[in-house]
């Protein structure tokens, strides 16, 4: 709220990404255009979505390879106790709420450590016996119950699927190579695309529209079944020169008498880099 007071104060236009902030936060800020102005709009993705997306793709591969079990326990592992963690978390206790098969055992935060996500999945495999569904809030922290898999001689995909959110390079592998079940991502996008929409507004485009709140960015999983698509993303790629980001913009959209619909999407994004 101070840093809205701020550049409302100095008459200065900005865009957000993600919803960082809390629900009082939330509810003192209002909507974009409306309390503050210079508020011109918020890129950001709805993380309830994405966890459902994460917990879903999980509990359909644990179903698929733990077919003698009647029942499948799952440890969730959050990053910190801020809304980001929090809504994905939720997601994924609305899949296990939705489901008779599978139990939560317990939600851990690990602060977004990968050293710390080993140390508690040691733990937490020791307190309930090895969980056959491990889900995460974030890659990093997914990579380190692999580090702690090693150690607790249990193998990924035979004793345990596993998941998180980042689409990491070193993510990506893992599941290339059976490691790791899914990863969710996509939101990397956001700064490009808020930028695209800045550029339209100055040049006179309604890019931000007052009082929309929508989540604009869609986030999608990344599995066995479309890795190789996106397996681009683990190459070291300069997208300055890789991309023409200036084919997302209204502006080209005009010129090239396309609609006029913002079409940011993570696969339209690949197919460009994939050229």
């Amino acid at each position: 709220v101070r840093s809205f007071n701020a550049l409302e104060a100095a008459r200065i236009p900005f865009v957000t990404l993600e919803r960082v902030y809390d629900k009082q936060a939330l509810s003192q800020i209002g909507a974009p255009q409306q309390v503050y102005k210079y508020w011109l709009g918020e890129m950001y993705h709805d993380n309830t979505k994405a966890g459902r997306l994460l917990a879903e793709a999980l509990n359909n591969a644990a179903i698929k390879a733990f077919t003698n079990k009647p029942t499948l326990r799952a440890i969730g592992i959050g990053g910190d106790f801020y809304s980001e963690s929090l809504e994905r978390l939720d997601g994924l206790k609305q899949v296990i709420n939705a489901t008779s098969k599978t139990v939560l055992n317990q939600v851990v935060a690990a602060n977004w450590s990968r050293k710390e996500a080993t140390a508690k999945i040691i733990k937490l495999q020791q307190r309930y016996g090895n969980s056959e569904i491990i889900w995460s809030a974030s890659d990093t922290m997914a990579l380190g119950v692999l580090d702690a898999a090693k150690k607790l001689h249990l193998m990924p995909g035979r004793d345990f699927v596993i998941g998180g959110f980042d689409w990491l390079p070193e993510a990506l592998r893992a599941i290339e190579y059976g490691r790791m079940t899914a990863s969710i991502g996509g939101h990397f996008l956001q700064g490009a695309w808020a930028l695209i929409k800045i550029n339209d507004h100055n040049k006179g485009y309604k890019a931000f529209l007052k009082g929309d709140t929508s989540a604009h960015v869609e986030l999608k999983v990344v599995d066995q079944s479309n890795i190789d698509k996106y397996k681009i993303l683990m190459k070291n790629i300069n997208y300055d020169s890789a991309v023409d980001f200036a084919e997302f913009s209204l502006q080209h959209l005009e010129q090239t008498k396309q609609p006029l619909q913002y079409r940011m999407t993570a696969d339209a994004f690949i197919e460009k880099l994939s050229k």
